[in-house]
């Protein structure tokens, strides 16, 4: 199939361009695009930049306090009368390894906003390949109505001969010529399809200018999948896993952060003032907070272990049904393409072979109308259905990629 450029130019508004334009000649360069310029991919982005600050803000002492208080002393004698002018600085810090597992904790979230990030690309990209092929698929029912709608016209043709000549029925005619009509009618749908799925497209490409794009599509070389099995070492690598599990690695840190309830906390304060009759004067101080053991802290502690042990069960959940989608994914693929090399082998071949056997027999009256014109009507649909298969399997493999992280191996 003819490849035809997806030009993109990018206009601000004035008398300048923002950018070259973009060219777009594969799946691939539009998923790349797509990734780039979707706004759901920018904003989530945006979302793992700000996670990262998490782990240093969680991690971080409290802030200092620095004060300054002002005493008057009185006395009944004027002579030992003073003032106080007292400047402290005070910082609280928390038991050993306090802050260390707050960090860690901190680092669990932005590990999680990371595999949000690729799912989010995964997302975009499979939307992406899913429209791209779409528009391919709507490409090639476009030419296959296209030849049976003259296939049609050619029946049309050969049954008014016939019945002009008192060999056929006029029902015979009229026959035809509503099921020409009723591909003339296939040709308008599709061709408002491909409008819709263009439009679709676009959104996902971060949104286009209708009058800045033209689209032509074609099929990438077949990929084959590197496993045909849901083996538990496929299952561990996928991202709604890999998130399950570190959900649950979070759950695990939030409760080694709420059983530190129960270590004390010490505080540090030094002191300057000067009197009005004195020299100055400093002093230091140490405190430590004493945990309550009460309903409050074994309360908190329990409520962390109960969700503990439900992000165990998600997991187990998740673990299972990503092992039952990609049995079912792996099944419809190899099915599918057995499907197709069926209609490659017997079908279509013989398909063919019927629909020029029983025109020959019509011309020469040797075979009835009904015959000629079912034979053609089974042609028609059988490659339409083939057609969709083709599609399907490019839209399974997307769909089994894109529950993986690119990049990962899964062998």
């Amino acid at each position: 199939m003819k490849k035809i450029k997806l030009s993109i130019c990018i206009l601000i508004v004035g008398n300048a361009l923002l950018a070259a334009p973009a060219s777009i000649n594969s799946v691939n360069d539009a998923v790349k695009y797509g990734v780039a310029n979707n706004p759901m991919i920018k904003a989530q982005s945006q979302v793992l930049n700000a996670k990262k600050n998490l782990p240093k803000k969680m991690g971080s002492l409290s802030d200092p306090k620095i004060g300054f208080r002002l005493n008057g002393t009185p006395a009944k004698n004027s002579n030992y009368s003073f003032d106080q002018r007292r400047i402290f600085i005070n910082q609280s810090f928390p038991f050993l390894g306090k802050l260390a597992r707050k960090n860690e904790l901190g680092n669990k979230e932005v590990s999680i906003s990371e595999l949000d990030f690729e799912m989010a690309k995964n997302e975009v990209s499979l939307s992406i390949q899913s429209l791209y092929y779409n528009l391919v698929l709507n490409k090639e029912l476009v030419k296959i109505t296209e030849k049976n709608n003259k296939i049609f016209e050619n029946i049309v043709n050969i049954a008014d001969i016939k019945y002009r000549s008192g060999k056929t029925l006029q029902a015979n005619v009229l026959k035809a010529r509503v099921s020409k009509g009723k591909i003339e009618e296939k040709l308008l749908n599709l061709a408002h399809q491909e409008v819709k799925i263009t439009e679709e497209l676009k959104k996902w490409l971060g949104g286009l200018d209708n009058d800045l794009i033209s689209i032509a599509f074609v099929y990438p070389k077949p990929i084959e999948t590197t496993f045909s099995a849901a083996m538990p070492s496929v299952i561990f690598k996928t991202l709604m896993v890999q998130k399950a599990i570190t959900i649950k690695n979070r759950a695990d840190q939030i409760l080694r952060v709420e059983n530190d309830r129960y270590l004390p906390n010490f505080s540090a304060q030094v002191e300057s003032w000067n009197n009005s009759g004195m020299e100055h004067q400093y002093s230091g101080q140490i405190a430590m907070t004493v945990p309550w053991f009460n309903e409050k802290n074994s309360s908190t502690i329990k409520e962390a272990t109960s969700l503990k042990n439900a992000k165990g069960n998600q997991l187990v959940d998740t673990q299972n049904n990503v092992k039952r989608l990609l049995v079912t994914l792996l099944s419809d693929l190899k099915t599918t393409k057995e499907t197709i090399k069926l209609y490659d082998e017997i079908i279509l071949k013989n398909a063919a072979l019927s629909l020029s056997s029983f025109q020959k027999a019509f011309e020469v009256d040797k075979a009835s109308f009904l015959d000629y014109f079912e034979s053609e009507k089974t042609l028609f649909s059988l490659e339409m259905d083939y057609a969709k298969l083709v599609n399907r399997t490019y839209i399974l493999q997307a769909k089994i990629t894109s529950l993986f992280k690119k990049g990962v191996e899964t062998e």
